[in-house]
């Protein structure tokens, strides 16, 4: 019995060591890239940008941080978190951008009926949780906010190899052939237009939208306010925008009760949809979606106004 307990003893460590081993190499192959795109919190950092873009996949695609930089001058950074439509994850993910970067002076929300209230601690939504697994083990200190919010388990955090192999990310870390170059500035970019024959119009899609209770608006209005506190604590003004879908799913109580919650907390709230736009499927790669040409349009909208100019600061009206 004690030579058996003793081999295994053996096996067991020398399999420790090379995941070990593994491990180390794999964080020296995959330093400084994001593997699939989504995993971007050790790349944005030691930045010094003016506005930071928050929000799911339609911040990622309809902010372009280098056309706002262009018509404004201000630099900015897009750090939205795709697939996740919770206000929780955002509020978390600009306390990770702040323990890394300076603080901006501008923090732009996309906020519309997608959005919900979530929850920090009974979270539900775990899309791209493989993708962040790259931070599980031994996580930093200033990364654990979202090991936290996803969830890892003690073995993913604490074993090597585990959580790599778990969430079948260790082949891309070692292949890297789904490295992105986009999470530096976080814009998605996408050219492609919408082929409504074989993606046509769901009115399903509208099922999504947030619920209208008189105690879900209030849990939304608690987490809004959250986010609205952090930047305020760290002097930056927080601006929410409603970035257009399309046309079929505008239904019109839901866009108009976005905007009037932000009014109710004093949160500057720009609706961007409009006819010329959210009407014209050309604009879009799918119902919810711009593609390059829609967020140029809308981005040209956005800067025409002079509500918005004024909220960057006075010198840029004279940019127009």
């Amino acid at each position: 019995m004690k030579r058996f307990l003793k081999k295994l003893a053996l096996f067991v460590t020398i399999i420790l060591s090379l995941a070990t081993a593994g491990q180390i190499l794999i964080g020296i192959r995959i330093k400084g890239k994001s593997v699939r795109g989504h995993d971007n919190l050790h790349i944005v950092k030691n930045q010094q940008n003016d506005i930071v873009f928050l929000g799911s996949s339609r911040c990622l695609t309809h902010f372009d941080p280098h056309l706002f930089e262009q018509k404004s001058g201000l630099k900015a950074v897009n750090i939205g978190v795709e697939g996740h439509s919770e206000l929780p994850v955002h509020i978390l993910r600009l306390e990770d951008y702040l323990l890394k970067n300076k603080a901006p002076k501008f923090a732009i929300l996309n906020f519309d009926p997608l959005m919900y209230a979530g929850s920090f601690r009974e979270n539900t939504n775990f899309v791209h949780k493989d993708d962040f697994a790259r931070y599980a083990f031994l996580c930093p200190a200033e990364d654990t906010l979202f090991i936290n919010y996803f969830r890892f388990s003690f073995a993913d955090r604490y074993i090597p190899l585990y959580a790599l192999l778990k969430y079948k990310l260790f082949f891309d870390c070692l292949t890297l052939r789904n490295v992105s170059a986009w999470p530096k500035y976080g814009y998605a970019r996408n050219d492609t237009h919408w082929d409504t024959l074989s993606n046509p119009v769901n009115m399903a899609f509208v099922e999504n939208y947030f619920d209208t209770t008189s105690a879900s608006l209030a849990r939304m209005k608690v987490q809004l306010d959250s986010l609205n506190t952090l930047c305020r604590q760290n002097g930056i003004k927080l601006i929410c925008i409603q970035t257009p879908m399309y046309k079929a799913v505008h239904i019109k109580p839901y866009y108009d009760l976005t905007g009037q919650l932000c009014h109710e907390m004093n949160i500057p709230f720009f609706d961007l949809n409009s006819d010329s736009l959210d009407n014209n499927v050309g604009y879009f790669y799918n119902i919810d979606h711009l593609n390059t040409e829609g967020v140029k349009v809308m981005t040209n909208n956005l800067f025409a106004d002079e509500g918005f100019l004024r909220q960057l600061g006075e010198p840029l009206l004279g940019r127009r």
